[in-house]
């Protein structure tokens, strides 16, 4: 991987990339605006027509601008049958992994007489300095290139070295005013014409007077020149001052930029295009509004629907508990009736056995003692059957109240926990609805 690296950072070097240097070893090091530059190198190579669509290999500041630059490139690599994912934000936002195999596939698409492998030398491709990117200055100062070197025009006075210092600029710009009126004074003065031979004394009078209309004329001539040239002192003086103001404020931007953190991308979006932005942000704010709405009816339908719920829930609950009450009430009564029953079979019982003691003594009939005592056992053993399976039932709808109590209980505590979230139980309202639902 790292030996593909070179050959990557080599052809950089190739295409004479304007962030290519000596100490670049990988391509983590390369900036989003380097790898756009280099995509872009390789697209007029392998498309020169590209070049008067994409005259310049910088990347936008705007982002609009930067979404149609990104995507022609995109589209125009695969016009040309160039293999990879091109998509926008592989370009802009992809990966180092990503991007190898982007460039890879880029380079293998050059054209075989500017690269036929990779490392070969690209200087034999042709140069175009009219389409190729022009610093900022030079174009502002009408500059012309000279192979890798910019000149001034030739009808410009050297002073571009000192635009940095202003009274050098000042001093130099005034002796070049002097020198210009001088030369403008000894230059511009016409010469009289030659005048015929005079016939007679006449002529001899027209002569001075000619002379005099074109000193005054002269010196018209002269003191609108030093207007002119006052005031082009004074403009570029001016111009001076306002370039020295767009680069303070350049550095100023440059270090704002500096200072924010690399994915501060939405941050510089908002900066560079602030009206869009805030248009955004209030369109958000009204739609906010409008949620908020919806959401306070979609509480307030769901508030209802659980107090619904509930009230049905403690109806159910109060309708169970009385028909269990009843149901207990009913098995208590039943319960002391057969008490009452056993305990006048107990006393019966006893009476029997007396009378069957006393029969005994007498010699009574022992068979039908015996069928009777039979039938008033089988008759207690029936009644406590009866009883017992009462007690069954008695138990059962114990445990039955029992479970939908703790239904209840617990149905509750979910209501009370949803409503102490969205109710504000800062209020006498909330306290005065729990005490309710508790009741």
């Amino acid at each position: 991987m790292e030996e593909l690296d070179r050959q990557i950072l080599q052809v950089f070097r190739e295409l004479e990339c304007s962030f290519w240097r000596s100490d670049l070893n990988s391509l983590e090091e390369l900036s989003t605006d380097d790898n756009i530059e280099f995509l872009i190198r390789c697209l007029w190579l392998i498309s020169p027509v590209s070049k008067t669509t994409v005259p310049s290999y910088k990347l936008p500041p705007n982002i609009l601008q930067r979404f149609h630059t990104v995507t022609y490139l995109a589209d125009s690599f695969k016009e040309n049958q160039v293999r990879g994912d091109f998509g926008y934000q592989t370009l802009l936002y992809g990966s180092i992994a990503d991007l190898r195999q982007v460039f890879i596939a880029v380079i293998e698409k050059l054209p075989k007489d500017a690269s036929s492998h990779i490392g070969e030398n690209f200087s034999q491709v042709p140069f175009d300095p009219e389409s190729s990117w022009v610093p900022e200055f030079c174009r502002r100062l009408r500059m012309r290139r000279q192979g890798r070197l910019w000149f001034p025009p030739e009808n410009e006075p050297d002073i571009f070295a000192l635009f940095s210092r202003r009274a050098l600029y000042d001093a130099l710009t005034a002796d070049q005013s002097k020198s210009a009126i001088a030369n403008l004074v000894s230059t511009s003065r016409p010469k009289p014409p030659i005048p015929a031979k005079p016939s007679g004394i006449g002529a001899k009078h027209s002569e001075p007077s000619e002379a005099l209309a074109n000193d005054s004329e002269l010196n018209q001539l002269r003191i609108r020149l030093a207007e002119v040239l006052q005031n082009i002192a004074e403009k570029q003086g001016m111009l001076m001052k306002l370039e020295d103001e767009i680069s303070d404020i350049h550095k100023d931007n440059g270090s704002v930029k500096e200072g924010f953190a690399s994915d501060s991308e939405k941050l510089m979006v908002f900066l560079e295009d602030p009206e869009q932005m805030k248009a955004k942000i209030l369109a958000f704010i009204t739609e906010s509004d409008a949620r908020l709405e919806k959401m306070e009816a979609e509480f307030r339908d769901s508030r209802e629907k659980l107090l619904q719920d509930l009230r049905e829930l403690q109806n159910q609950q109060s309708e169970q508990s009385l028909y269990s009450k009843e149901q207990i009430m009913k098995n208590h009564a039943k319960l002391e009736e057969l008490r009452c029953e056993i305990e006048r079979n107990s006393s019966l019982a006893e009476k029997l056995k007396s009378r069957l003691e006393q029969i005994t003594k007498t010699d009574l009939d022992r068979g039908l003692m015996i069928r009777r005592i039979m039938e008033m056992t089988g008759s207690i053993q029936k009644q406590d059957q009866e009883i017992r399976k009462v007690i069954v039932e008695n138990l059962g709808v114990q445990r039955e109240l029992k479970w939908l109590t703790q239904t209840l209980h617990r149905t509750f505590n979910t209501i009370e926990e949803s409503l102490f979230k969205v109710w504000d139980h800062s209020g006498p309202t909330f306290l005065y609805l729990i005490n309710q639902l508790k009741s």
